[in-house]
């Protein structure tokens, strides 16, 4: 049965509340508004759609609208504002400042990383994650990937096939980018894996294929790590995951053996990979602003305006401390850390803790997948800012944390 907000903690029903279905249908766009890799449009369809759910509330019912960890998110939007109104406005012109960045700034961080993610977590918790939403919504994930490694694909294909360059696609971020085709590439795994005999088909298999060559086109050290970690760790729960991962890297290794051995080289002779090095003069910096402030944090993107403070002649532009840890540190402090953090956690363990069972046997698929990412996430973080503004990083790993609770308290 699912779970409901009675006392019983029961609900005798387990078929689809259709008061909601006509907004529960326009979320299979938000995978295509993703395409698009810019957050503030991504931000503005769910508003809307948000909007629309509540409109569709009251059109059809009496306004009852369920929320999830309501304590976790009252701490997380009072701190949050803290952190947006902590440093002094000075008046500039037209412009309010925020102790040395823009005011503006400071919002759009906070709608971008707390009231979106808290408006994704809402949704799930309204709608209805039957197993047809949930197959149709990762089918139209799995679609938005192949276009984007397609894409990427193409430029390679422009290129001459040149397998030196860092291949981007229609996301101005290449890092972030990987990461979600990192992500759709375990969903994949896990549906052949854990899918039944229905998912061994051409598709699902050429699906994977082309997301997998996307992942590699942006020669993202990072995703290609968490992808061979989390395979590995995943081994032990589910051995046979073994041979269609094996397959996939096997495909790669011997098509692009020599841009993989370069990268590899610079991953390990680091101290002649300007990439590498400036991560760790990135890391340095944070690590110096934080033994003069770890509580309190400095503020929403405070690395850019208070980086060279602490230490100069850095060897690349860092606009960033390239640590989604150690920037939720500096920009929150360790009291926002463990507010802000706490779900991402919550959903980590949830994720390992669900066992689907024979009575919601098609969760397999997705509870493997999250697993999966969850695991790639850890390590993805240790590089790159995720809880941020770039691309469409916060809202696509609030989406997972959203779904692992979601999922738990609708089915466990």
């Amino acid at each position: 049965m699912i779970k409901s907000e009675t006392s019983s903690n029961v609900l005798q029903a387990t078929t689809v509340d259709y008061t909601t279905i006509s907004v529960r249908n326009l979320f299979y766009f938000f995978p295509v508004i993703l395409l698009l890799g810019r957050w503030y449009l991504t931000g503005f369809f769910l508003v809307v759609l948000f909007i629309f759910l509540i409109l569709e509330k009251l059109t059809f019912e009496k306004l009852e609208v369920k929320l999830s960890n309501t304590t976790a998110w009252g701490f997380t939007f009072i701190w949050g504002l803290y952190i947006l109104l902590k440093s002094p406005k000075v008046w500039n012109g037209f412009i309010f400042y925020v102790g040395q960045h823009p005011f503006y700034d400071g919002i759009a961080y906070y709608i971008g990383l707390i009231i979106i993610p808290f408006i994704i977590m809402t949704f799930f918790k309204n709608i209805d994650l039957d197993e047809i939403f949930l197959y149709n919504l990762f089918n139209i994930f799995t679609i938005t990937g192949v276009i984007l490694s397609l894409l990427s694909a193409m430029q390679f294909i422009v290129s001459g096939f040149n397998t030196t360059l860092r291949i981007y696609s229609v996301w101005p971020d290449l890092n972030i980018y990987a990461t979600y085709l990192m992500i759709l590439f375990f969903f994949n795994l896990a549906f052949i894996v854990g899918g039944g005999k229905k998912e061994h088909n051409i598709l699902r298999y050429t699906s994977i294929v082309i997301i997998g060559l996307g992942v590699f086109l942006t020669q993202t050290r990072a995703a290609w790590l968490a992808i061979v970690i989390s395979i590995v760790i995943f081994f032990v729960k589910r051995p046979k995951i073994i041979i269609p991962a094996f397959l996939v890297i096997a495909l790669f290794l011997i098509l692009f053996k020599d841009a993989i051995l370069t990268r590899y080289i610079t991953f390990v002779n680091f101290s002649s990979d300007v990439s590498t090095l400036g991560r760790f003069q990135a890391w340095y910096a944070t690590y110096l602003l934080l033994t003069e402030n770890f509580l309190t944090g400095y503020g929403f993107d405070a690395f850019l305006y208070y980086k060279d403070t602490v230490y100069s002649g850095y060897l690349l532009f860092l606009p960033h401390s390239h640590n989604t840890f150690l920037r939720g540190l500096l920009e929150m402090g360790l009291i926002g850390v463990i507010i802000y953090f706490f779900l991402f956690f919550k959903a980590a363990v949830v994720s390992f803790k669900m066992k689907a069972g024979k009575e919601y046997a098609f969760l397999t698929k997705y509870i493997d997948g999250l697993q999966l990412t969850f695991i790639g996430l850890f390590v993805v973080f240790m590089f790159e800012p995720f809880f941020s503004l770039y691309s469409n990083a916060a809202i696509i790993v609030w989406t997972f944390i959203s779904l692992s609770i979601c999922i738990k308290e609708a089915y466990f």
